[in-house]
């Protein structure tokens, strides 16, 4: 095997692997960014962090995680450590955006060797929106639930056969049920 080639033994990638690599990190439009694993500075990003967070590019490589996470550095270090050690790979986390603003992420961090040291290679996925629409049909559903409990008119829901799903207190008052 020559040197450089991916090794059972010890994970190195080619330089062409690499090469690869390095073409789909920066040209993806998921927001990617490499973290190194003890103290979570930021290695690199791509177009697409930079465009998340709000930083230039050269200020976001100068940065650590814990300068956007929420969480305590120690708390940060910990979720690390799981992510290093495969024990766990999937994250909610808050980010604070350069102008101030918190996002919800959810992120997908696993470890790689590149240029023969490992990495978390972390995939990032603002769930913001979602979480907020998330959110809202919670409310919703609180509100039709308290409205159909609490109504004085016996109120049912069927399905198409006519079967029963569900039925207020008023309607099990009006019927005995």
């Amino acid at each position: 095997m020559s040197p450089g080639k991916r090794s059972p033994k010890n994970g190195l990638i080619s330089a062409s692997d690499e090469r690869i690599f390095r073409l789909m990190f920066e040209g993806h439009s998921a927001v990617m960014l490499l973290l190194e694993p003890e103290t979570g500075a930021i290695l690199d990003a791509n177009q697409a962090a930079v465009d998340l967070y709000g930083y230039p590019k050269s200020k976001l490589c100068g940065m650590s995680i814990n300068d956007i996470n929420t969480l305590s550095a120690e708390q940060v270090k910990g979720e690390r450590q799981k992510a290093l050690s495969k024990e766990r790979n999937n994250f909610i986390f808050s980010h604070r955006l350069a102008n101030g603003e918190v996002r919800i992420v959810e992120i997908y961090s696993s470890p790689i060797a590149l240029q023969e040291k490992r990495v978390l290679f972390s995939i990032i996925h603002d769930i913001t929106e979602r979480r907020q629409v998330d959110e809202e049909l919670r409310g919703s559903i609180e509100s039709y639930r308290a409205l159909f409990n609490n109504m004085m008119d016996g109120i049912y829901r069927s399905t198409h056969a006519g079967k029963f799903v569900d039925v207020n207190p008023a309607m099990v008052k009006m019927f005995g049920y």
